[in-house]
């Protein structure tokens, strides 16, 4: 039987350390990462990191999938990391008016599919709650953490905000900010475990 696949969502502007972390702990654990994307086309799929310290130099993760290419079946498993390109993800789900080639209504559906489940765990940390903000009827009342400068955003779209490091409510993991990725990754691990099975 091959590796548990556990989807990550990935843009421009990603912060170093939530997604390293996440990755290094995976790998650890005999689990696969694979990086989704827009449109891993785009810039050879490299995606570039936000430096936070001032002596950070610049990251570049290459994207596995676009999000066309997801079987949501073939993955046990989905992660929405730190930094502000869920934001710059966000840019597409209004996107279904437009005309040419920036049209991308897919990465709508695929995450709202992915938000969806309700038998493989959903992480997401820091700013990635933004994600959740958009389609806030399909959590309607849960418990979550977030990064501090969008809890009015957290509450204005419905969630009851938790001030702790990582809160689990059913199949969503949500951690606060970026710094607390390794403590966030070791309960996403362990929510795995417990509604898929041993990993």
């Amino acid at each position: 039987m091959g590796c548990k696949k556990i989807g990550i969502f990935v843009e421009d502007e990603w912060v170093s350390k939530s997604y390293f972390p996440i990755l290094n702990e995976l790998r650890g654990s005999g689990l696969l990462p694979l990086l989704i994307t827009t449109n891993k086309d785009w810039d050879k799929g490299l995606r570039k990191s936000i430096p936070t310290a001032e002596d950070e130099p610049i990251y570049y993760l290459q994207a596995d999938l676009s999000v066309e290419d997801v079987q949501i079946s073939e993955f046990s498993g989905f992660i929405f990391g730190g930094g502000y390109w869920a934001d710059r993800q966000r840019w597409w789900f209004s996107k279904t008016d437009a005309k040419g080639n920036l049209e991308r209504p897919q990465v709508a559906k695929l995450v709202k599919d992915v938000l969806s489940i309700k038998d493989k765990p959903i992480g997401v940390i820091c700013h990635s709650m933004w994600i959740l903000c958009s389609f806030k009827s399909l959590f309607k009342g849960r418990s979550v953490t977030c990064a501090y400068n969008i809890i009015d955003d957290v509450d204005n779209a419905g969630f009851k905000y938790v001030d702790q490091d990582v809160v689990v409510d059913g199949n969503l993991v949500s951690g606060r900010m970026s710094d607390n990725s390794e403590v966030f990754i070791k309960e996403y691990i362990k929510q795995l475990t417990l509604i898929g099975g041993s990993i």
